[in-house]
């Protein structure tokens, strides 16, 4: 369902041009394969010097009208799918806003088979974004191996155009997205497990030390300290990785970890949580 409804939101030339795609989602697509579940897709508006300098009312009504656009482009998308999503933006069940239309949630609902009730797919903009590394322009992944190609066309043909047709989209770099993840990590409500696979992935893929990216790290995460409520949720944090046990890592992945390194990431990655904590509050004391 995702493939679908990024290939025909790439089709559109402004969204194709201004959304930038990353989180976890794009790591499937662009950069692991399938290595874990996935079903929402994140994007961050690419044009960040249009809300340099603009009064917070002016600022709030620039991103309102993106909104409406993107709002309007993800009806047609829908209707074209035949799913469920409506320009309402006062309708809880398809927008969710924050940090007055800085972040929005446009859900997406579908029946689906496999769990058999409705659920939905989320799509999640951040119009606000502190960007550190180059934008990169990516392959999206096929979802069946190529040399199986002509058997998909042959059974799904009025599908096989949306899954196999290659298509290139704007996307983080994977140290941006390094960096998001651990930001997520400190400042999301609760814990996650996903994050801390990512990351995982990520540091394995780059044969980095996720201490290479300290500064770029607490860099990003205070940019998004101005927010109260991700200040709010990464105050509660303290102390909350020390003696931290992820239990249901099978539930999220579709590929086979290895425990053991797993368990040593984890060992050395939640001591440099808890520091990275420490630096971030002495850094908020100081303002």
């Amino acid at each position: 369902m995702i493939r679908k409804i990024l290939f025909h939101l790439m089709q559109d030339k402004d969204f194709s041009q201004n959304y930038v795609f990353k989180g976890g989602t794009c790591l499937t697509k662009c950069y692991f394969g399938y290595y874990r579940f996935s079903e929402d897709m994140d994007f961050t508006y690419l044009n960040q010097e249009e809300f340099i300098r603009k009064p917070k009312n002016k600022l709030r009504g620039l991103m309102s009208d993106k909104i409406n656009k993107l709002g309007g482009l993800i009806e047609a998308v829908s209707k074209k799918l035949d799913l469920d999503f409506k320009m309402e933006k006062e309708n809880e069940r398809y927008f969710q806003f924050g940090g007055s239309n800085a972040f929005v949630t446009f859900k997406i609902w579908y029946n689906s088979n496999e769990l058999e009730k409705e659920t939905f797919v989320k799509i999640q903009v951040n119009h606000i974004e502190k960007l550190i590394y180059p934008i990169k322009e990516l392959n999206i992944g096929f979802i069946v191996p190529r040399n199986l190609e002509k058997d998909f066309y042959f059974m799904a043909s009025e599908d096989a155009e949306t899954l196999l047709k290659p298509v290139k989209i704007k996307a983080y770099d994977l140290k941006e997205i390094l960096i998001e993840k651990v930001r997520a990590i400190l400042t999301r409500r609760g814990i996650k497990t996903r994050d801390f696979i990512d990351v995982y992935f990520i540091i394995k893929f780059l044969k980095k030390d996720i201490s290479d990216y300290k500064k770029e790290i607490i860099e990003k995460t205070l940019f998004m300290l101005k927010y109260e409520k991700y200040l709010i949720n990464l105050l509660k944090k303290q102390d909350s990785f020390k003696s931290l046990k992820l239990e249901d890592k099978e539930n999220v992945l579709l590929k086979p970890i290895n425990k053991k390194d797993f368990d040593n990431f984890m060992r050395d990655f939640c001591p440099f949580l808890e520091n990275i904590l420490e630096r971030i509050k002495i850094s908020l004391k100081k303002e």
